[in-house]
């Protein structure tokens, strides 16, 4: 099984990447216009630079050339991604297969983006050798090693987003009003992922798409207890994404579906309560009792004072 990727897309912008029969549109970006400001400037630290070396950098390096660039995740589950990217859920993810994507690309690189907490020793290494050494090579390698800092590394705090970014040259693009897109083939697509919030008008179309390009189509489900999203798909039948991969749920409630690590009779902790278990739990509950008498109100009220004067 090949590595894939994942691309997390607003709920308007599924059916416009299958507009073309066969194809399927990835949008991509110039640094420039990246959400990050601040990866561009994970080469060195001008405040910890003398200045006739920040001089020099400033001199071999100039501006980091623009070359188009598009995200993927490795995860489909990540809560984050689906709220900023996929507009809180309502949205979806297209799983890529990298290898098949790989093929229709050229002049591409592909690679994990690496979670930096302050600059790079390597590009310091870089520019000392540069600047002191004086060799043409040394100023080649300095501009290389600031160039793949700039766009393959972001600051730590963006690490949930677990990317991996392609970079390809434009040729390959088509325009379309500002848009770059790259079309491949739809087969490069391997699974279409709908949101926990996605609409049913949405959902439906999603399950066209996949259908006609004849992919895999899952849901994605916020559990009660199971500390991931899990997935299911149209038969109901659960998943869990490990070790890079979706793949079936070894154990899962036989209610609810949802992935369970300790089952009781089969059902999840919440499944399992039953007409016994919930008329003990009303029979138990004090505050239950007060509302019965009337007296709930006041009791809150007077709990609520409590240390406020």
């Amino acid at each position: 099984m090949g590595r894939k990727i994942y691309k997390y897309l607003g709920p308007d912008i599924l059916p416009l990447a299958f507009n073309e029969k066969g194809s399927v549109s990835i949008k991509f970006s110039l640094p420039k216009d990246y959400n990050d400001p601040f990866e561009l400037f994970l080469s060195i630290d001008p405040s910890q630079t003398k200045p006739e070396l920040l001089a020099f950098y400033r001199d071999i390096v100039q501006e980091i050339p623009q070359h188009p660039t598009t995200c993927f995740s490795k995860s489909p589950i990540v809560t984050p991604m689906w709220a900023h990217y996929a507009s809180n859920l309502t949205g979806f993810v297209l799983e890529f297969d990298e290898e098949l994507l790989m093929n229709f690309v050229n002049g591409s690189y592909v690679t994990d983006v690496k979670y930096l907490n302050e600059t790079s020793s390597e590009v310091r290494e870089q520019l000392e050798r540069a600047y002191y050494v004086g060799k043409p090579r040394h100023a080649m390698w300095l501009n290389q090693a600031a160039g793949h800092i700039a766009y393959f590394s972001k600051h730590i705090c963006w690490s949930y987003e677990e990317e991996r970014r392609l970079v390809i040259n434009s040729a390959d693009l088509d325009k379309l009003d500002l848009n770059m897109l790259l079309r491949v083939p739809s087969e490069c697509v391997t699974a279409v992922i709908a949101g926990a919030r996605v609409s049913e008008d949405n959902f439906q179309r999603s399950v066209g798409i996949a259908d006609s390009i004849r992919c895999k189509h899952y849901g994605l489900f916020i559990g009660k207890s199971y500390k991931q999203p899990f997935l299911k798909d149209l038969s109901g039948a659960s998943y869990v994404f490990r070790e890079n991969c979706i793949v079936s749920t070894e154990s899962y409630c036989g209610h609810c579906k949802e992935p369970v690590e300790d089952s009781i009779n089969d059902l999840c902790a919440w499944c399992a309560i039953d007409d016994i278990h919930i008329k003990d739990a009303m029979a138990r509950n004090p505050l239950r009792m007060m509302h019965e008498i009337g007296r709930l109100d006041q009791y809150i009220e007077r709990f609520n004072s409590i240390g406020k004067k």
